[in-house]
């Protein structure tokens, strides 16, 4: 028969047998004290150190396993970094001088840490620019972007939005944060000329060759000269034609574009005017000399003749 033993001292068993006859055994026996494991830990970030605290009691031996294969034989081991944030097991197994044991298990995480990421758009001096933003975060949900602007000054959208002035760089960072974890990153703003483009209005009889104003080079020009013909030149001569009796007005239309995808637009005025079509019929072309002869104008699209 077994019996728990919980205390130390001296255990004795007395025997009878059916005649009546009694023998006793005695033993001294000791029993030694269990020791206590217990720990608690910090929760960081993830990628930041997580510390350990041993809170066991009557140990003189611990053995640590953190569940991403590192251990350690410290009462205090060093801090341990975790990459992930998920989840680790944990176990403390302490051991004192009479070898007795016990075991201890929890389950630590660090929290997830945001990953801070934006994109600025076309930064054409002169026009609004957007900064996006881009960060993200797995099992988390961002609470706070904290964008610092420079001379535009700060801001707390999630897409800022500001006119750019400064002809300058201008350095520019975002904080996202959780409510535990944040990140940083920085961007420079490399700022752009737009293309200005000049408008102008030409006139003339048809057929009418125009050649449009100088325009500078480094940047894209595409033209739509209104008459079902376009062209890619910097300067493009393009020649106007005008059959119909009455004036045309040609809007051509110009749009000049930066590799920084700054763009301008214009539309310069072409007039054309038709030319008149002189003709006339005579009322006989076979007169003898001395004799009258008619002539009927039968002219197109004039306003004043002369006969010569």
């Amino acid at each position: 028969e077994n019996s728990e033993v919980s205390m130390s001292g001296i255990y004795s068993l007395v025997v009878e047998n059916e005649y009546g006859c009694v023998d006793t055994s005695s033993v001294e026996q000791k029993v030694y004290p269990n020791p206590i494991a217990a720990f608690s830990n910090t929760i960081p970030c993830a990628g930041s150190e997580m510390e350990f605290v041993n809170e066991s009691e009557g140990a003189n031996q611990w053995f640590w396993k953190f569940g991403n294969g590192q251990s350690s034989i410290s009462e205090n081991p060093s801090p341990i970094i975790y990459t992930n944030a998920q989840d680790y097991t944990v176990v403390l197994e302490v051991m004192n001088e009479y070898f007795c044991r016990d075991v201890i298990s929890h389950v630590v995480s660090s929290y997830p840490v945001p990953v801070a990421n934006f994109e600025i758009d076309n930064a054409c001096i002169g026009e609004q620019i957007t900064l996006k933003d881009l960060s993200y975060i797995e099992k988390d949900a961002i609470t706070l972007r904290e964008w610092d602007l420079d001379v535009y000054g700060t801001s707390q959208e999630q897409n800022p939005t500001f006119v750019l002035s400064e002809s300058d760089v201008t350095p520019v960072s975002l904080i996202v944060s959780t409510e535990h974890c944040s990140d940083t990153v920085m961007r420079e703003i490399q700022p752009a000329l737009k293309p200005t483009l000049v408008s102008s209005a030409h006139s003339g009889c048809s057929p009418l060759s125009v050649t449009f104003p100088f325009n500078e080079s480094g940047y894209s020009y595409s033209w739509d000269f209104g008459d079902g013909i376009t062209s890619y030149q910097r300067n493009p001569e393009h020649v106007f034609f005008n059959d119909s009796g009455v004036t045309i007005t040609y809007l051509v239309k110009q749009n000049a574009s930066t590799s920084q995808g700054c763009r301008d637009s214009i539309t310069h005025e072409v007039i054309v005017y038709s030319n008149p079509v002189p003709d006339f019929v005579p009322s006989s072309t076979q007169i003898c000399s001395g004799q009258d002869v008619d002539f009927q104008n039968m002219s197109l699209f004039g306003d004043t003749f002369q006969w010569v």
